[in-house]
């Protein structure tokens, strides 16, 4: 008699929920992060969803294609709240839309460069509270940040379906925004004020929905190793650094990836996309290298020590361009330098296709944050040719190596304008070497992970939690 087959492997099943979806609605590096990594988990096979909130700019970008399957109630402390559920798969995943008019047709995702809405504590404990309703049949629920972070909860505090619980993981994208709201904000989430302690959301005096996704979840993650050990220390936990330690064997960090092309470009084509992307701008094309930055315009990311080195740079040759949005002092700041130079150009909007433009173009990408939990332009940079310059921290720490080591890029370490100077001057000293600076662009291409790469880090950990025969210990 013949051995009976195997079963087949049971489809992994993740879904997804998050405030932001690269080519939906995003901001920044978290929606292409999720979107990166949703794709290339559904390309292992996995069932992948993703929930996010409905966004009017999401509809618009998606053309009309979403197609309406139902609707879910939310109890709030007014009335009840009707999310109208949209569903679309685009690239192998199954995007649902939770859309709620009054909260989510908005011009902006959380706020205007001046402030956040007042009502966000609204907007997203009812969004947490109806895509919690929609993750039914997962295997496992990945939740991103403050916005998700209600989620954890509710279904670690609620769940009564006959089925097994699906295992929760929580990432902390950006540990600085903790959503945290009075205690009055606990009408809004459907919990018992048995969660009102230091044991469940409540964080000095305040209901913190990202302790919420932190402390409910069976798993955490960061988006880079060195982050993960800067999230134990109170200068990098930002006063979660006790959630963390306490939870250490249940958090690992794992490099965010990059699907973005890896192009060999010759010397003398950069030279002619440079000019052309000076031109474009409105700035004269500089002799020396073209520095730039692509980035939320904020003290975090060191904009204001750019903002002091940017005229020496100028002085000696270099040309800057600057591309993003942020606090209304370091914008203005830009566009005075960038009124007094010619060779400066300040672009203050989000626009990713003169991002690309601008890595492809640039002879180094500026990356000096105070802190960075991974970091995506110095991945983008590094791919499409140009040379990162970056502080020590976090993600940067653990995807640049300074030239002086054989490495491929400009690394300093306080976070202080005299240091980043310095890093500028070997970049400008290196710029004058042709062979040894196409030598550090050669190595710099090879360095940053793919979304493949790092999606296989998330299934094995799913499968690990799920106890899956195979799963890595």
């Amino acid at each position: 008699m013949s051995e009976p087959e195997p079963a087949s492997p049971r489809v992994l099943r993740v879904v997804h929920v998050a405030a932001e979806y690269a080519d939906v609605a995003y901001t920044g590096g978290l929606g292409e992060a999720i979107a990166g990594l949703a794709r290339a988990t559904a390309r292992t096979g996995a069932n992948v969803s993703v929930v996010i909130p409905g966004y009017e700019r999401a509809f618009a970008a998606l053309g009309g294609d979403t197609l309406p399957i139902g609707e879910v109630e939310v109890a709030l402390p007014w009335g009840p709240c009707a999310f109208a559920v949209h569903r679309v798969v685009r690239d192998g995943v199954a995007i649902f839309l939770m859309r709620e008019a009054a909260y989510f047709d908005r011009p902006h995702l959380y706020g205007d460069a001046s402030a956040p809405y007042s009502d966000n504590a609204v907007r997203f404990a009812a969004f947490a509270r109806a895509a919690a309703q929609v993750v039914d049949g997962a295997d496992v629920v990945h939740l991103h940040d403050w916005h998700a972070g209600l989620v954890a909860p509710l279904l670690a505090r609620t769940w009564s379906r006959p089925e097994p619980r699906p295992r929760i993981v929580t990432t902390a994208h950006n540990i600085a925004f903790h959503g945290a709201f009075p205690t009055s904000a606990l009408a809004l989430t459907g919990l018992g004020p048995d969660v009102l302690s230091v044991d469940g959301v409540l964080h000095h005096g305040r209901i913190n929905l990202l302790k919420a996704g932190l402390q409910f979840a069976d798993f955490l993650t960061t988006v880079s190793p060195t982050h993960a050990e800067e999230l134990k220390t109170e200068a990098g936990g930002w006063d979660l650094a006790g959630l963390f330690r306490h939870r250490q064997r249940d958090l690992v960090g794992i490099l965010n990836g990059t699907d973005a092309p890896r192009e060999a470009v010759t010397p003398a084509e950069r030279t002619a996309r440079r000019a052309a992307l000076c031109a474009e701008l409105g700035v004269e094309t500089p002799t020396g290298p073209l520095f730039a930055l692509v980035s939320h315009l904020t003290t975090q990311k060191g904009v204001d020590l750019l903002i002091e080195v940017i005229p020496g740079l100028v002085e000696r040759g270099a040309g800057f361009v600057v591309l993003g949005l942020g606090a209304p002092a370091l914008t203005e700041a830009l566009r005075s330098v960038a009124r007094t130079s010619p060779r400066v150009a300040f672009c203050e909007r989000f626009d990713p296709a003169l991002a690309q433009r601008i890595y492809e173009a640039a002879d180094v990408i500026c990356a000096p944050s105070r802190f960075e939990p991974c970091g995506s332009s110095q991945l983008h940079a590094m791919c499409a040719g140009a040379l990162p310059l970056a502080r020590a921290t976090g993600g940067l720490a653990d995807t640049v190596k300074d030239v002086r080591d054989g490495g491929w890029g400009f690394v300093f370490g306080p976070p202080e304008a005299g240091a980043l100077a310095d890093a500028c001057e070997r970049a400008l000293s290196l710029f004058g070497d042709d062979a040894a600076w196409q030598a550090a662009v050669d190595r710099a291409r090879g360095v940053p992970p793919t979304w493949d790469v790092a999606a296989a880090s998330y299934v094995a950990l799913y499968e690990r939690l799920l106890g899956r025969p195979g799963a890595e210990g």
